[in-house]
């Protein structure tokens, strides 16, 4: 997801053409919510979302809200009890 953010965002006009930005934003969302799945388990998990969020917020001005669960939009949320 780095390297395509990256090559969409280069200002590289072949670059930028390998892939749109609406399939961009459709694979990182469906990446942060498998990773969703593994938030409990894995910090690695969880910062992997951290920094998938942060790139959402960067190209989208929206991000997917899955460390809360509760629908409201934070990037730094702590862990719930919601096992």
């Amino acid at each position: 997801m780095l390297v395509l953010s990256a090559a969409c965002t280069s200002g590289i006009p072949w670059l930028c053409d390998l892939i749109p930005k609406d399939k961009l934003k459709e694979l990182i969302s469906r990446t942060v919510r498998f990773l969703a799945r593994l938030r409990y388990t894995s910090n690695t998990a969880r910062t992997d979302i951290e920094i998938l969020q942060a790139i959402q917020k960067h190209l989208f001005n929206s991000y997917d809200d899955v460390l809360r669960g509760d629908g409201s939009l934070s990037m730094h949320a702590s862990f719930s009890s919601d096992l």
